[in-house]
């Protein structure tokens, strides 16, 4: 290691490091080389180095007959990048900083070579006079000559080194990749078709809930009134907004939505096909994290590909859609491999299925209280695809007694937060 903390604890890597190997031989590298070239007599007792102003603790130096000589500063990233030496693993365990610290003291220390060798030119200049310069240079030559076992040394050492930083730059672009992958947000969704509220309370959908930690929930055949606000209470969600078409015209069938973040642009489509109707989708956006999304929550019924409700929504209400971000759940009875489904996914949206390798052929979510009589499942999340989002977690929740004639849904979704330029062109 380069040096030995106050406590002597040998300063280590982060365990997630240990696998890149051309960090690593870069980062022993970068020790070894600057151990040897840095290494201060000056430095002979803990205390203020006279050069750099950094603390010192006295380490032994296998370059200097073993004498305890060495820098160790503390903390700071603006030495770090600077070229001071440091402490801190974030410095020498980060590869970009230490590309910058590494490029910064690998010219530093090469323009000291250059000008200490352009000053002993001067000085056998002024020694043999102006008259004599190629005796000058001839002596310069010698000394390089004499010195050539030195200056081999250092120059396969800089060659070494300048080949290593190019390895830490593509190890650091990568690194800098992974960042940018990792600069994502995570929502959590459910969806449930509550018929009515005809066997549960809001209470006991709000405790059913509970342990998923949800952002936001679709509800559809919700009844009016406070329905949704009573999930919500339980919840600790406040926001939802509640519209105003009732599915084929029954008591108490509405979609609602219910989020713990403030709703906006909350309004709601009637759509139009085959079927019963009215049918309609409800919509609000809300902002979670610093991330705009657009919600729907739907109730539709079973069609074909361009005769139904399924194909209205495709082909009126998502392609007006402004958000980046969209999400639309509900009960759209109709399955996965349906023309009607394939419509609404050929308008840019992927079942939150596909991503999570459920193989939704061999569940249902309808009939939850008459398995024997399941339509398979019918209930959906869907996410579009510009958002470049992925479904990571999620399913169907089974409940020892239901709740309902359908299965609650969940998922959790990751979008990354700069949305690729290609895709947010669309």
């Amino acid at each position: 290691m380069f040096a030995e903390s106050p406590t002597g604890t040998v300063l280590d890597i982060p365990a997630t490091h240990r696998r890149h190997n051309t960090f690593l031989a870069f980062r022993a590298y970068f020790l070894d080389f600057f151990q040897q070239f840095q290494c201060s007599p000056k430095c002979q007792s803990t205390g203020d180095h006279p050069d750099f102003g950094l603390q010192c603790v006295p380490v032994t130096c296998k370059y200097h007959g073993g004498l305890k000589r060495h820098l160790l500063p503390t903390y700071s990233i603006e030495k770090c990048i600077s070229g001071d030496l440091n402490k801190s693993s974030i410095c020498f365990n980060n590869p970009v900083i230490l590309l910058l610290i590494t490029c910064y003291q690998l010219i530093k220390h090469m323009h000291k070579q250059h000008v200490d060798w352009k000053q002993v030119g001067l000085k056998d200049t002024k020694k043999y006079g102006a008259r004599h310069a190629t005796a000058a240079r001839c002596s310069l030559r010698d000394r390089v000559h004499k010195n050539s076992i030195v200056q081999d040394r250092f120059r396969m050492r800089t060659i070494t080194l300048w080949s290593l930083v190019i390895a830490c730059m593509c190890r650091a672009t990568l690194s800098l990749a992974d960042l940018e992958a990792d600069d994502s947000i995570t929502v959590r969704v459910a969806s449930y078709n509550v018929e009515f509220g005809r066997s549960t309370t809001p209470e006991q959908v709000g405790d059913m809930f509970k342990s998923y930690n949800l952002d936001i929930i679709g509800f559809n055949e919700v009844p009016n009134g406070d329905w949704t606000a009573r999930v919500g209470k339980v919840l600790g969600m406040e926001h939802r907004y509640v519209g105003k078409i009732s599915s084929a015209s029954h008591k108490d069938k509405y979609k609602s939505i219910l989020s713990r973040t403030p709703l906006e642009g909350c309004e709601e489509h009637k759509l139009t096909g085959r079927g019963w109707n009215p049918a309609s989708v409800v919509r609000a956006t809300t902002n979670i994290d610093g991330v705009s999304f657009a919600f729907h929550s739907l109730h539709i019924c079973k069609s074909n590909a361009n005769d139904g409700h399924a194909h209205s929504l495709a082909t009126t209400v998502l392609p007006k859609e402004v958000t980046k971000r969209v999400i639309v759940v509900g009960d759209y009875n109709n399955n996965i491999g349906d023309a009607a489904m394939k419509t609404v996914e050929g308008a840019g949206f992927r079942p939150t299925w596909n991503d999570l390798k459920i193989n939704v052929s061999s569940d249902f979510t309808y009939n939850a209280q008459k398995p024997k009589k399941n339509l398979g499942v019918i209930d959906h999340i869907l996410y579009n695809l510009d958002s470049d989002g992925r479904a990571t977690d999620g399913g169907i929740i089974e409940l020892e007694k239901p709740l309902s004639d359908h299965k609650p849904i969940w998922v959790e979704i990751t979008f990354p937060r700069k949305i690729k330029e290609m895709q947010a062109l669309k």
